[in-house]
């Protein structure tokens, strides 16, 4: 995944924006890691300062579908590395990617973790027995395929209580193929505060959520 700026320089060219020249210039300094969250049709990217040998160097960051985001450094050879860029162009999960100027020598690689941004319902809470609540809720996350949110699958959610030491699990359900589920726990007298939780799953490129708490009276 090698590449030039060339095209972005001329590019800018036609905008009137002011082009210096080839600079012998390469990448010294980048961030060792990067995270982001995609929850829309565009996706802010941040890499940070990154620092190359020579001023005015134009400095890019590349996936596997080309430049996602570019800065000129200053006259100091430092460039901030950020801006948008569409979410069809990101993968899911943790991927390499490429930091380079525009001499292309050396390129420094870096993992990038792309997360899709989860929502998580509140409980639905129903008595079943004196002694059970049926707790019913769904798990989504944003489809970047689609550009909507989708139903999380065969997803673990935990279903937590809220007690005198706060909120433990009682019981972690597994999502259907629409990402909703219904599951039993045990009930106690009195009033059960309830919450959904999913657990952020890095491999498969999603955050963690939390939904918002629900009450029942159980009598």
């Amino acid at each position: 995944m090698r590449s030039t700026l060339a095209g972005i320089g001329a590019a800018m060219a036609m905008l009137g924006i002011a082009v210096a020249p080839p600079a012998s210039a390469d990448v010294i300094r980048a961030p060792k890691a990067v995270t982001v969250v995609v929850s829309s049709s565009m996706t802010s990217l941040d890499f940070g300062q990154v620092v190359t040998t020579a001023p005015g160097a134009y400095v890019a960051a590349w996936n596997a579908a080309g430049p996602m985001v570019w800065a000129r450094a200053s006259a100091r050879g430092v460039a901030r590395l950020r801006g948008v860029a569409p979410s069809s162009a990101l993968t899911p999960g943790t991927s390499r990617w490429e930091i380079e100027d525009g001499t292309d020598n050396p390129v420094l690689g870096i993992p990038v973790t792309v997360l899709r941004q989860t929502w998580v319902s509140p409980p639905v809470l129903t008595q079943y027995t004196p002694v059970g609540l049926l707790v019913s809720g769904s798990s989504w996350h944003y489809d970047i395929r689609t550009g909507r949110y989708a139903g999380d699958r065969l997803s673990p959610v935990y279903v937590q209580v809220f007690g005198a030491r706060g909120w433990s699990t009682v019981r972690t359900a597994i999502t259907g193929i629409s990402g909703g589920f219904t599951v039993l726990i045990p009930a106690t007298a009195g009033v059960m505060t309830v919450r959904l939780v999913r657990p952020a799953g890095v491999a498969g490129g999603v955050t963690g959520g939390t939904g918002a708490m629900r009450s029942v009276g159980i009598s």
